[in-house]
C-alpha cells in the first residue's frame, strides 16, 4: 500500500483548537470558572515550563491570552507583578496581557474591510492595539528572547498601519528567537498580502522563499497554501475588470501553476508519507496542506493521509467556499 494511503482510526475533531495538547485543553477548559488571579496563576504555570519551546509557547499564550479577555480589567491590574523579583514571568504575565488586549481590540474591530469600521470604534481598537504593543515592548525588554512577545507585535503591527522597516524588523527579531517560529512566518505573509499592506506578488515571492529554504522537517512550509487561500480572498475583495476571468477561474489557474511547489513543500516537511517530529503547529500545517491538496485528483492520497494526521485536531477552515479545480 502507498505510504499516502495508510489510514488510522481517529476520533470526531475538537473545533477551533487545532492542536492535540491536552494540557492546554485542560488549561483553557479550567480559566472560565476561575477568579481572575487564580486564573492568571493557572495560566502562568502553565507558560513556566514551556520557556524552552518557543512554538509551545507562543501557541500557548496566544489561547491563554484570548480566553483571558473576559477578565481583562482585573489582568491588567496584575501588570506590575513580579517586575523586579522574576523578570521572567513579568514577561511572561506582560505577554499574556499584551496578547489578550490584541485580542479584544480585533474583537471590538470585527471582521469586515476597515472602510466599514466606524470612528468611533477605530478609536478603540487603534488604543487597545497601542496599549498591547507597549505591554509587548516591555516583556521584550525585560526577556529579550521572549518567543510570544516578539510574535504578538506582528499582529499588533498589522492593526497599528506600521511601516515596512518596522515589519521587517520585528520579524528579524522573531527569526533572532527562532528561525522558522510558524506564527511569525504566516503573521509575515499575512502582512505582505494585497488586503493588508503588500500584493500578490509580494505574499508569493515570501512564501514560496520560506517553503524552499528552511531547515526539512520543519511545518513552517504550510505558509505556502496559506498563501494561496489568502490570494482567493484577495481575488474576491478586489475583482478582476469587467470582461476578465472570474476570480474562481484566475484562482484554479493559480492554482494549477501552483501545485507542484506545494506538493514540493509537502515532500519538504513529510517526506513520502513519514509522520514528522511533533510540533505545535503540525494540526494547523496539516490541514492546510491538505485543504489544498485535496483539490487535486493526483494528490487525494497525499491530502487524505495530512488530514488523518491531525488526529482529533480542531478543524482548520481557511474558507468555506472554495471554486472547483
Amino acid at each position: 500500500m502507498s505510504p499516502w494511503g495508510r489510514r488510522r482510526r481517529r476520533d470526531q475533531p475538537v473545533p477551533d483548537r487545532p492542536w492535540n495538547d491536552p494540557a492546554l485543553d485542560a488549561a483553557l477548559d479550567a480559566l472560565p470558572g476561575m477568579l481572575p488571579e487564580p486564573a492568571l496563576d493557572r495560566a502562568l504555570a502553565h507558560l513556566r515550563p514551556l520557556r524552552s519551546d518557543a512554538e509551545r509557547h507562543v501557541q500557548a499564550t496566544e489561547a491563554l491570552g484570548a480566553a483571558l479577555t473576559g477578565k481583562l480589567d482585573a489582568v491588567r491590574g496584575q501588570a506590575g507583578r513580579f517586575a523586579t523579583d522574576d523578570p521572567a514571568t513579568a514577561a511572561d504575565l506582560l505577554a499574556l496581557l499584551g496578547v489578550s488586549l490584541a485580542a479584544f481590540a480585533w474583537e471590538v474591530r470585527g471582521d469586515g474591510p476597515g472602510a466599514e469600521v466606524g470612528a468611533g470604534t477605530a478609536r478603540r481598537f487603534l488604543a487597545g492595539l497601542e496599549e498591547a504593543d507597549l505591554l509587548l515592548q516591555e516583556a521584550l525588554r525585560l526577556s529579550p528572547y521572549h518567543p510570544a512577545a516578539a510574535a504578538a507585535r506582528l499582529s499588533t503591527a498589522r492593526g497599528l498601519g506600521a511601516d515596512e522597516e518596522q515589519w521587517w524588523q520585528r520579524f528579524s527579531d522573531c527569526r533572532r528567537i527562532s528561525g522558522t517560529l510558524y506564527p511569525a512566518h504566516l503573521s509575515m505573509m499575512t502582512g505582505l498580502c494585497r488586503k493588508w499592506y503588500g500584493s500578490d506578488e509580494q505574499m508569493f515571492d515570501f512564501a514560496r522563499t520560506v517553503a524552499v529554504s528552511v531547515p526539512i522537517g520543519d511545518p513552517v512550509v504550510a505558509v505556502l497554501p496559506a498563501a494561496h487561500a489568502e490570494y482567493l480572498v484577495s481575488l474576491r475583495m478586489f475583482p478582476p475588470a469587467r470582461g476578465s476571468a472570474s476570480p474562481d477561474r484566475r484562482w484554479a489557474e493559480s492554482y494549477q501553476d501552483g501545485l507542484e511547489a506545494v506538493v514540493d513543500a509537502s515532500t519538504r516537511w513529510c517526506g513520502d508519507g513519514v509522520p514528522p517530529a511533533p510540533h505545535a503547529r503540525d494540526v494547523e500545517a496539516h490541514h492546510r496542506f491538505g485543504w489544498y491538496l485535496g483539490r487535486s485528483r493526483d494528490h487525494r492520497d497525499r491530502a487524505r493521509w495530512h488530514l488523518e494526521q491531525a488526529g482529533t485536531g480542531g478543524v482548520f477552515r481557511p474558507d468555506a467556499g472554495l471554486p472547483r479545480v
